[in-house]
């Protein structure tokens, strides 16, 4: 009998000591959570696992962990083994619904809002996601809804002003945007994102003077702001400051090397500078680094129809009419192309598919095609 107390007892000495260190490393990655040291706090969670994997908050800290490191994979595998554990905490239902909205899968990640709501209805987090998710379902009204009461709840939060601009400017309401986007930068004002989306408000509103000021501000705030690059560039071009929206771009492609639309952009811009060689450079990088890249190919095309490079024409409008059969444009282009190599049948063919497809054909060009 004696003997059966002192191993009982060893046990259960062996196991407050697992809880005693299961809670250290527990506290100790939350300690290294808070000071964004992710890689330290995932090391320190998996200890805590191995002590006792049966704890759901821990599943749910590891996910934590990797979705500071953006590796959302392994987030999702995390968030939905603590929901499984405990689906009755609305920490960890909302947790994974965001994730599955990072994921786009938004409407999953209502139901998981939902789910987070219905324990805790004042949870202003899910609600404020909820309406994203709605919002990037085209479901702006509902959305509206869920922004109007989460600043019933919060009405001096900047981040919901923020999300209720981009609703409101999705709708194609932008001076109510631009209300919102103020109220935000009233809140805070080194709110780089409210600057940028206003400044591109007041552009929809023809108000160059305002969106420039604005843009302005947001890539002093940000110099990574790509769109408010973008827009700036767009606003001087459309000015006639065909060297200022050069120089935007320069920057934009020095800093996301590995987006095409740039380069296309760009290369548009040495056609107006009639610098075909320069335009043709962009045009291919753009395609380089997507194939299917409608527009790239079409300018090239014309480029090269211009300079007589009816071949390389041809292979660019073969591509472009099986990235977008519906387009007129690529169907006219390429019959000029056929015209040139003198293929009667595919030069009819293509001019009466522009044709039906709404472009404006020359009556001449179908005369030989009765």
């Amino acid at each position: 009998m004696n003997r059966l107390v002192l191993i009982m007892s060893l046990s259960l000495y062996a196991a407050y000591g697992q809880a005693q260190d299961r809670r250290y490393y527990y506290e100790s990655g939350l300690d290294k959570y808070d000071l964004r040291d992710f890689f330290g706090a995932l090391e320190d969670f998996s200890k805590a696992l191995e002590l006792d994997s049966t704890v759901a908050a821990s599943y749910y800290n590891m996910g934590l962990a990797y979705e500071g490191l953006e590796k959302y994979d392994e987030a999702y595998e995390y968030y939905y083994k603590a929901v499984s554990i405990d689906s009755s905490d609305s920490d960890f239902l909302y947790a994974f619904g965001s994730i599955e909205y990072t994921m786009e899968n938004y409407q999953v990640a209502i139901k998981y809002f939902n789910a987070a709501l219905e324990i805790s209805p004042n949870y202003i987090d899910a609600i404020l996601e909820r309406g994203n998710a709605k919002g990037s379902l085209e479901e702006y009204a509902d959305a509206l809804q869920d922004y109007n009461a989460a600043l019933m709840m919060e009405p001096f939060d900047g981040l919901i002003y923020y999300n209720r601009g981009l609703n409101f400017c999705d709708m194609d309401q932008h001076a109510k945007a631009i209300k919102d986007f103020t109220q935000s930068i009233s809140l805070d004002a080194l709110d780089s994102d409210a600057f940028s989306a206003r400044g591109i408000c007041y552009y929809h509103l023809k108000k160059p003077k305002q969106a420039l000021g604005d843009l302005d501000r947001a890539i002093e705030l940000n110099s990574m702001d790509a769109s408010a690059f973008e827009y700036r560039a767009g606003i001087k071009e459309e000015s006639g400051n065909i060297s200022g929206a050069l120089e935007d771009y320069n920057i934009i492609i020095e800093r996301f090397p590995a987006d095409g639309d740039f380069y296309f952009q760009r290369g548009a811009l040495w056609e107006i500078m009639d610098k075909p060689d320069l335009a043709i450079k962009d045009y291919d990088k753009a395609i380089e680094l997507n194939p299917d890249d409608y527009d790239s190919r079409l300018f090239r095309a014309e480029i090269c129809i211009d300079t007589r490079a009816f071949d390389k024409a041809l292979e660019d409008l073969n591509n472009c009419v099986r990235i977008n059969p519906k387009d007129p444009d690529a169907y006219y282009y390429r019959a000029v192309c056929h015209r040139y190599f003198d293929n009667q049948a595919q030069y009819c063919t293509d001019l009466i598919m522009a044709k039906q497809l709404g472009f404006q054909v020359p009556s001449w060009m179908l005369t030989d095609c009765d």
